[in-house]
């Protein structure tokens, strides 16, 4: 049986004259996929990516975050003002409403790219 493949993913958080907090894991993947979407503006778009079973990494990258670019949770829209990264079971938890395709809604005033990656274990 060939070697799963292997995650490595690092986070380093610095407030200047502060603190450092550096992090980091390795996480055995028995697949991954890896989208790029791209919303024209006042559109939707989706990234279709089966069901949570096994999700152990998300990461929603955008192009250009804004709190007008969204994604639905169930009922929620949730903005993406920011790359928003979700390791390990617990974290993926919040999002499993999302699975098997995240919706992203597009008010921005222009297009919006989004890269989706996740890893299952």
């Amino acid at each position: 049986m060939p070697d799963k493949e292997k995650l490595n993913w690092n986070l380093a958080l610095q407030v200047p004259g502060g603190p450092v907090i550096a992090t980091g894991d390795e996480l055995e993947m028995s697949g991954y996929e890896k989208h790029r979407v791209i919303v024209a503006d006042g559109a939707s778009g989706k990234a279709s990516i089966g069901d949570a079973t096994g999700v152990q990494f998300v990461a929603l990258v955008p192009g250009k975050p804004s709190a007008d670019l969204t994604y639905k949770v169930g009922a929620d829209d949730v903005a993406l003002d920011r790359a928003q990264v979700f390791a390990g079971a617990g974290a993926v938890g919040f999002i499993t409403d999302a699975f098997p395709e995240f919706t992203f809604d597009n008010a921005t005033g222009e297009d919006a790219v989004i890269d989706v990656f996740v890893a299952r274990a």
